[in-house]
């Protein structure tokens, strides 16, 4: 697994209240020290937040879930690839050192709106 972003399970949630309660109601990136942590929620069609910023070269601990249908989270030109399960945490970190714009991909079908599932994060310097 040498050089692989592999997640690990952060515990469950309801799916039925992925949008109401708790982290996942209000989705975010919060900066904590040196590094970032993002509430992510993957939905039909689409991610929030649906923009994500972070500084190069510090570390971020992303939190996925989904309220709906099974995802996926591929963050191109780097090792994430993340099964998103509804009603499953997952938990992965990466640290971002090469500036500029990476596409979120879902590559798990998940229905009619798939190809048009998309999000972005902005690294800056």
């Amino acid at each position: 697994t040498m050089g692989n972003t592999n997640p690990v399970g952060a515990g469950r949630v309801d799916a039925t209240k992925v949008r109401t309660e708790g982290d996942f109601a209000n989705p975010r990136v919060e900066q904590v020290g040196n590094e970032y942590v993002a509430y992510v929620q993957a939905f039909s069609f689409g991610y929030l937040p649906m923009e994500m910023k972070f500084k190069a070269g510090q570390k971020v601990t992303f939190y996925l879930t989904s309220p709906d249908v099974q995802h996926g989270f591929h963050v191109e030109r780097t090792n994430i690839n993340v099964q998103v399960i509804p009603g499953e945490i997952a938990k992965v970190s990466y640290t971002f050192t090469a500036p500029g714009e990476y596409r979120i991909i879902c590559n798990e079908y998940c229905g009619i709106g798939h190809a048009n599932m998309l999000s972005k994060i902005i690294v800056e310097p």
